[in-house]
């Protein structure tokens, strides 16, 4: 992703348009934000799981009174949850560290709904409920 953005850099340096730089700048930043986010977020859902993992092969064979099965079995569970928040947490990331993917969020949001709007025939229902509306305003 990186060397993408540089390559993008390289190209743009060859107009001679500002504005457009800027924004490309601008674009390529909140790139960087989002990664740098999603690293730190694996990093702290996968790092708990790998550390109690790597605890219990370590006091596989030790006694058994030295661990609780259960404390395991509790600290296992704590660590998957904590595991499976990341897959979940990733729109968050997005939505929460750049602009860019916000408003290309609401754009694909709009073209939907306008999609199911017209697909649908959802335009006339509305349309003559609007007018319902005008008639019975009219009447009052």
């Amino acid at each position: 992703m990186i060397s993408n953005a540089r390559k993008r850099h390289m190209q743009i340096a060859a107009d001679n348009n500002t504005r457009r730089k800027d924004l490309s700048r601008s674009k390529d930043r909140q790139l960087l934000r989002m990664l740098l986010v999603q690293v730190i977020i694996v990093i702290c859902c996968t790092a708990p799981f790998a550390t109690v993992n790597i605890f219990y092969k370590m006091v596989r064979y030790a006694d058994e009174p030295a661990y609780n099965r259960k404390i395991k079995l509790f600290f296992d569970n704590i660590c998957r949850l904590i595991l499976y928040f990341n897959p979940m947490i990733e729109f968050y990331i997005y939505t929460l560290s750049s602009r860019a993917f916000r408003t290309e969020i609401k754009r694909v949001m709009k073209r939907g709904c306008k999609f199911v709007y017209e697909k649908f025939g959802l335009q006339q229902c509305f349309s003559k409920r609007q007018q319902n509306q005008i008639v019975v305003l009219s009447l009052s």
